[in-house]
């Protein structure tokens, strides 16, 4: 049996990240958003200044890390992850993306289907192992297409950062120490992620808790304002989920509400459409979906 082993992020842990293409920084880990699903959500703040970066105070990280996305490790039928399967998978990677490395495990695994009936046993083994880590690298390209996807999202919605969604600081990429020489293009051991400003607030799902009853009609006509602004850039929500979606309210007198969208895995962008009236019929279908969210939130 293999020794318990801890998630690395975790509160009071520090993280060492490569930023702005070329800046290495560490940061202590604030506060974690568990369950991971997609991704690994965590508030930082960075140990030395990087005002010049435009970085100040706390920020958001969202790893794109296969090792700990437990659900969507579970969810896709990919093996729970351990240090000793690391240790494999490592050793097993070479050069280029998880599609080079794919191909590469599929003309390892044909040598072994060519003789089915050896029966050493080690061969059955060291056949299993190249068929887990073939797994892994197929769930490693899927949060690589996720991280890719949600990178793409913010830089098309640029005009509303700030604003409508956080703006995004750039990508970053965990800096770790490998126990095995690395490829030169090693996408399949690398950890990339998204720093984004952080924003005060709640989720969209507490709002009846954290507000009197007379700002939830404009919250709810805001919600559906900012939904409508997001989808006037081509991008169409599949499936919403109230916790990733952060309400501002304002101090008295003024109550200003602000509501901010927060992640972008769960929508199609305008090219996967077949053509706009597909498009927008989504669209329309997503927003008579709005009133039962609000419905269930409201009990």
């Amino acid at each position: 049996m293999e020794p318990p082993f801890t998630s690395p992020y975790a509160v009071g842990k520090k993280i060492d990240l490569l930023i702005h293409g070329g800046i290495t920084a560490r940061a202590t880990i604030l506060h974690v958003y568990e369950p991971f699903n997609s991704a690994c959500t965590m508030n930082l703040l960075f140990d030395s200044d990087l005002t010049y970066l435009g970085i100040q105070g706390k920020v958001v990280l969202k790893l794109f890390d296969r090792r700990y996305a437990t659900t969507l490790r579970r969810t896709s039928g990919t093996i729970p992850w351990s240090p000793a399967f690391e240790t494999r998978y490592a050793r097993m990677i070479t050069d280029g993306t998880p599609a080079v490395v794919q191909s590469h495990l599929i003309k390892r695994l044909k040598a072994f289907d060519n003789n089915p009936n050896d029966p050493r046993p080690r061969d059955r083994v060291a056949h299993e192992n190249c068929f887990q880590v073939f797994c892994e690298v197929a769930f490693c390209g899927q949060m690589r297409n996720l991280f890719d996807r949600e990178l793409e999202v913010y830089r098309l919605l640029q005009p509303l950062q700030g604003s409508e969604i956080p703006r995004l600081i750039g990508p970053v990429t965990v800096i770790e120490q490998q126990e095995f020489p690395r490829p030169t293009n090693p996408q399949c051991l690398e950890t990339p992620g998204l720093l984004l400003r952080y924003i005060e607030g709640f989720p969209l799902a507490e709002f009846p808790r954290h507000t009197p009853m007379k700002l939830w009609p404009a919250i709810i006509e805001e919600t559906t304002r900012t939904v409508q602004k997001i989808m006037d850039y081509g991008v169409t929500p599949e499936a919403i989920s109230p916790e990733n979606i952060i309400v501002e309210v304002g101090v008295e007198p003024e109550l200003r509400i602000k509501i901010r969208f927060c992640n972008f895995t769960k929508y199609k962008l305008q090219r996967e459409f077949a053509d706009e009236v597909e498009m927008l019929t989504a669209q329309l279908a997503f927003m008579e979906a709005l009133s039962p969210v609000f419905t269930y939130t409201l009990g």
